[in-house]
């Protein structure tokens, strides 16, 4: 009997505890929080509420392992607690432990299928691990339980962008911008979708939207810097750039763009040196190295074409447009026979390539293989070759 009343009085005293603590809590005072909770479990450690709580507290100061131990305790005490579940899933989620995550997720969802901040949730972590087709039919489950879920439509998109369903993406864009058509995000992510459809003027106009909104974003400026070299118009993309460049002075990608805006120009030295700051910040970089080939090429500085070019095969063996620029560069060194094999490297990786046919095709005339020579020049000419 005494240790039954024992057992009530420290049960009594314990809630006691998870009082003071959430109400510590309410005033985010998470150290003496946790120590309260502490003091709770240590009469009394048979109430997974206090474990959530606990939890909760040292996750706010940081202590994210310790956190997910917490919320263990409490489901071995409490299998069915969904707070528990929801908020180690995040836990997992933020510590990059995606399929663990996930599991936590599925038990959630089991225990609750209608809630769509679970569905969204795991529609995400699917998405960082690119199963899109599956994050995909998780956010539309979301959006069945709640139709006007921005994250939802929001990853929907994202998620259809990487597949490639830039149309079906566009859709779903249309439904993001009546529930708030002021999101920057939204507006350079649309300009993205027509980016990848070729409607570089739209594109632009979406990331004018994004810019007013946020003038800060360099992602914006990079990106209409792109969509303007794609319609040739390099100066305006130069500024673009430039501004990208003012917010992220060392952002690699920004340097290797902006060297095929100086190349459109004509200030073909301008673009090496682009390029060069873009190599200077990541030596690994392929992308910057084939871009300075191409531009080596232009100045008709074939040697170092072919230089620059070979760097970035060794970094990227399946390059086509290193393997192309190589080939280029060893035709006009009349080494012949190696730029045939260059070709057909680049050919074998990506075969809708007409000036790649078209180069194939003058190496191999000048090697005396004309019948090859004119089936060269035949595919070059059926795929759009001038």
């Amino acid at each position: 009997m005494n240790d039954k009343l024992s057992e009530m009085k420290n049960k009594i005293q314990a809630q006691d505890f998870h009082l003071k603590g959430l109400a510590l809590m309410r005033e985010k005072r998470w150290a003496e929080a946790a120590t309260t909770f502490n003091a709770s479990i240590s009469l009394y450690p048979g109430i997974a509420e206090v474990w959530v709580c606990k939890g909760v507290s040292l996750v706010s100061l940081g202590q994210v392992n310790e956190a997910i131990y917490c919320w263990d305790k409490a489901l071995e005490l409490d299998p069915k607690h969904k707070e528990a579940w929801h908020n180690k899933a995040e836990a997992l989620d933020l510590l990059g432990k995606y399929h663990e995550a996930l599991q936590a997720y599925n038990s959630l969802l089991q225990l609750d299928s209608k809630d769509p901040g679970a569905w969204n949730a795991k529609g995400k972590i699917l998405l960082n691990i690119k199963h899109y087709n599956e994050s995909i039919e998780a956010f539309n489950k979301a959006l069945k339980l709640a139709p006007n879920h921005f994250d939802a439509l929001c990853d929907k998109s994202q998620a259809l962008y990487e597949i490639g369903q830039y149309k079906e993406a566009l859709k779903v864009f249309a439904k993001i911008m009546k529930l708030n058509p002021r999101h920057a995000g939204v507006w350079s992510n649309l300009g993205m979708i027509y980016d990848e459809l070729g409607d570089y003027e739209k594109a632009i106009s979406a990331y004018d939207m994004a810019l007013k909104l946020n003038p800060g974003s360099w992602e914006s400026w990079q990106n209409k810097g792109s969509a303007l070299c794609s319609l040739d118009k390099y100066a305006d993309a130069l500024l673009a750039y430039q501004n990208a460049l003012s917010l992220n002075p060392n952002h690699l990608a920004i340097w290797h763009n902006m060297s095929k805006a100086y190349a459109g120009l004509g200030l073909y030295n301008e673009a090496v040196d682009a390029c060069e700051r873009a190599i200077s910040l990541n030596p690994n970089f392929a992308d910057a190295w084939s871009r300075k080939s191409c531009v080596f090429l232009t100045m008709e500085k074939y040697l170092d074409a072919l230089h620059a070019s070979d760097t970035a095969i060794h970094l990227n063996s399946n390059f086509t447009e290193a393997w192309a620029n190589r080939g280029a560069a060893l035709h006009a060194l009349c080494r012949y026979s190696d730029a045939i094999e260059s070709c057909n490297n680049a050919l074998q990786l990506n075969p809708n390539q007409p000036s790649v046919w078209h180069n194939l095709g003058l190496s191999l005339d000048k090697l005396g293989y004309k019948n090859d020579a004119e089936k060269a020049f035949k595919e070059a000419k059926s795929l759009g070759y001038k």
